[in-house]
């Protein structure tokens, strides 16, 4: 399967922030496949889940987790399974997928988990 075929995926290499933006802005899925699982949520995801966009990845680790019964995307592993997502993917509600971020990733969590973190090293 040539994936890149420059008609329908692109490979645009280093993006601009603003650039960046308004592709999130427009696309249907954000894909990031890995051949290893995640340990943890990417920055990346959160980005694409802020503006709308659909995730699309490979299942396992914290990624398949998070994901779980949430409607923010679809786990791939075969290119069956990228063509069922694409046919899926009007069940994918960008409101959704903001709000997941807002209360999930917001600000106030990041600083209370950290404060969380801090005062257990320091009791210790």
């Amino acid at each position: 399967m040539g994936c890149i075929d420059n008609q329908n995926t692109f490979y645009l290499g280093m993006v601009k922030e603003e650039d960046k933006i308004d592709l999130l802005k427009k696309a249907t899925f954000f894909a990031s496949l890995y051949v290893r699982p995640l340990h943890a949520v990417s920055l990346a995801f959160k980005q694409a889940l802020s503006y709308g966009c659909g995730l699309l990845t490979t299942p396992g680790g914290q990624t398949e987790l998070f994901m779980q019964n949430k409607g923010v995307g679809f786990l791939v592993k075969n290119p069956d399974d990228l063509i069922r997502a694409w046919v899926k993917k009007d069940c994918i509600n960008q409101k959704n997928c903001y709000n997941i971020v807002e209360s999930e990733f917001s600000v106030k969590i990041m600083i209370d988990d950290l404060r969380s973190i801090f005062n257990s090293i320091n009791n210790d």
